[in-house]
């Protein structure tokens, strides 16, 4: 069980990292990361714009005392987001794919550190820039013990 909120984040990261980054290859960016592109870019990608590409993000909302007693845990509601970025004008196939991919890896996931509060969800699809976009959002909750 994590005791901060970087564990709980930390959790997330990783279940993503090791399910979606490395599994399928692609390429991630995570809240407050280096650009594509850059010196300091860890994800080896010039352009992002030719291939599938995903920004992750997490929103927590409020805590509040879930268990009293020697110790208190406080239970933590949050969102991990992952926005799934694709070619304008090439069809929306390789974003779907990758939405069922993320869709698949929290379905139903609960683990020591999160637990989901509902099933993942698909927004409709959209233009961004000059990308192709469909988030996928995983309800959860945390418990952080202190």
């Amino acid at each position: 069980m994590a005791t901060t909120f970087e564990g709980i984040y930390n959790a997330l990261r990783g279940k993503f990292k090791t399910d979606i980054e490395v599994a399928e290859s692609t390429a991630v960016h995570y809240d407050n990361g280096p650009p594509f592109g850059s010196d300091q870019s860890p994800y080896g990608v010039q352009d992002p714009s030719s291939d599938v590409w995903v920004a992750l993000s997490m929103l927590t909302g409020a805590s509040e005392v879930a268990e009293m007693g020697a110790s208190k845990t406080y239970r933590t509601i949050g969102v991990l987001r992952a926005s799934i970025f694709g070619p304008l004008n090439r069809g929306d196939n390789a974003v779907v794919e990758m939405a069922d991919k993320v869709n698949i890896a929290f379905r139903g996931v609960a683990t020591t550190d999160f637990c989901p509060t509902d099933a993942p969800s698909l927004s409709p699809g959209r233009r961004d820039g000059q990308w192709w976009r469909i988030d996928v959002s995983y309800p959860f909750f945390a418990d952080v013990i202190v």
